[in-house]
């Protein structure tokens, strides 16, 4: 899988919206081992939902795999992009299934 930066990302989920995107981040993403973020622009969420996957997350609440995922996107998007991102969701790997996007639909 080709690296690509956040903004490559959320440029390419909105210009194809209801496509999942993927990608994995490195550089400060290092404290999140293997983290895969899936982005999908949506009509009905008005913006960019982002689904992240890391084994890391097994044992953690909610909150915390939520922390952890959005200070990586602090530090790499600026305002107007972090304002696009309409909702987060953060999974395990086997928490993540092929059918997990129709679970978690926010229409």
């Amino acid at each position: 899988m080709a690296e690509h930066s956040l903004k490559d990302i959320l440029a390419k989920a909105k210009k194809k919206p209801g496509k999942l995107l993927s990608m994995r981040l490195s550089g400060s993403a290092g404290e999140l081992s293997g983290l895969k973020l899936l982005a999908e622009a949506t009509e009905y969420a008005g913006g960019i939902v982002l689904y992240a996957v890391s084994p890391d997350f097994e044992g953690k609440t909610l909150a915390k795999r939520n922390e952890s995922v959005w200070k990586i996107l602090e530090e790499q998007l600026d305002e107007r992009e972090l304002e696009q991102i309409s909702h987060l969701f953060a999974f395990t790997p086997d928490e993540f299934r092929p059918g997990i996007r129709k679970a978690v639909a926010v229409h």
